[in-house]
């Protein structure tokens, strides 16, 4: 008979992988209530400390002190304040349910894969209909090319240990999200997503070649769909790397080191960016009013100094290292499983390098539980259960 304690443990991994579902479509706010109302972040016996943890403390600690000396409270406090919601219902939840049960990531790759699969097939219908670049309501395109640049990762990743009719279906489910990333035009998520992938072909290249036939039918049959937009594809693909086209994005980090310049220890607060540009725009700056700088490491100097740079490039480190760890342990799970994910990371950080969709806690929810994974799985973190989930007579389980 299923005890209550089994079930509440049910439910709470319920809400986790709710939020894995819900993230590609800008929705982990739903998710993140539900883990929070589902107490999952109490789940647990307490575990050693992560690496992760002290990048996360010193990324909470930087920008609290920003938000104690921001001439703009109004505007940081409020965004200083969701930084700990994000800890509570995605970093921390999905960090002891993983240092428990390290088969727990599986999960959590499988609800980003549905996740995916179904966003890129509602937003293919919307920008078929409407136009390339619609939006869903919740995420405008940049965000959504961020979502399906992780997403392709994540379904090529499981196509990757998949078999038959299951691989094929998880390949086609590709074919869709290329078509759904490629109607975003949002360059930046494309090389994001070209970067990951390439990530995912080195860690697991054995498995990955396998796939390769399938991948090719499936981009044949998404090419049938793009055909009509293929001048302005290979338009904008070849403005990628172009001085000319792109001037505006260099002019904007101009601006912005200019801003760290005169607040260069805390900065002007979480999420004022947008607030303090207007002080500081030239005559050649065609963004009227940007809502970050298009770069995350110089918005966070902008915006939380020198402290709050170091500070999150600390937490992303060690997140990228606790990842790294994991991928090179044996014995705990499939090599796929954080090979798929520590590409994934990559790929969002790798968006990031040209955007800010991060900074939003839609699409911030996924880099907390991508974070929360790694410091889970990090050798340092504590012992790891197997691979398999436990049984339900074991003790409690995080979720």
């Amino acid at each position: 008979m299923m005890t209550r304690a089994v079930r509440l443990e049910r439910l709470r991994r319920g809400a986790l992988l709710l939020l894995a579902v819900l993230f590609p479509a800008g929705h982990a706010l739903w998710g993140a209530a539900a883990a929070l109302c589902t107490g999952a972040f109490l789940a647990g016996r307490p575990r050693p400390r992560s690496t992760v943890d002290v990048g996360v403390a010193a990324f909470l600690l930087a920008f609290l002190l920003a938000a104690l000396t921001t001439p703009f409270p109004r505007v940081a406090w409020p965004s200083t304040l969701l930084v700990p919601l994000g800890i509570l219902t995605s970093y921390a939840p999905f960090r002891r349910a993983v240092a428990a049960d390290a088969g727990f990531a599986r999960a959590v790759l499988w609800a980003l894969g549905a996740g995916t699969a179904l966003t890129a097939a509602v937003w293919s219908v919307l920008a078929l209909r409407q136009g390339p670049q619609a939006s869903t309501g919740s995420l405008q395109y940049n965000a959504v090319g961020t979502t399906m640049a992780m997403g392709l990762v994540v379904l090529l990743g499981l196509a990757a240990s998949a078999l038959g009719r299951v691989r094929a279906a998880l390949v086609a489910a590709a074919a869709v999200t290329v078509v759904a990333l490629a109607l975003t035009f949002s360059r930046g998520a494309w090389l994001a997503a070209l970067v990951g992938v390439l990530v995912l072909l080195a860690l697991v290249p054995g498995r990955v070649r396998g796939t390769v036939p399938l991948v090719v039918i499936a981009l044949v049959l998404a090419g049938a769909v793009l055909v009509q937009w293929s001048d302005r594809l290979e338009a904008e693909a070849r403005s990628i790397f172009s001085l000319t086209t792109n001037r505006n994005r260099m002019v904007l980090w101009r601006i912005a080191w200019t801003m760290v310049r005169d607040r260069p220890l805390t900065g002007s607060g979480l999420n004022t960016f947008a607030v303090l540009y207007p002080r500081y725009r030239t005559p050649d700056a065609v963004d009227e009013a940007p809502p970050f700088a298009h770069n995350i490491f110089l918005n966070m100097a902008v915006e939380g100094g020198v402290l709050g740079a170091l500070g999150f490039a600390a937490m992303v480190g060690a997140g990228f290292v606790a990842g790294w760890r994991w991928l090179c342990r044996p014995g705990t799970v499939e090599r796929a499983v954080p090979a798929t994910l520590l590409a994934t990371f990559i790929a969002l950080m790798v968006h990031q390098q040209v955007d800010g969709t991060a900074i939003s806690f839609h699409i911030g929810a996924g880099l907390w539980m991508l974070l929360g994974v790694f410091a889970g799985a990090d050798p340092d973190g504590g012992p790891q259960a197997a691979a398999t989930p436990p049984s339900p007579g074991a003790g409690r389980v995080p979720a």
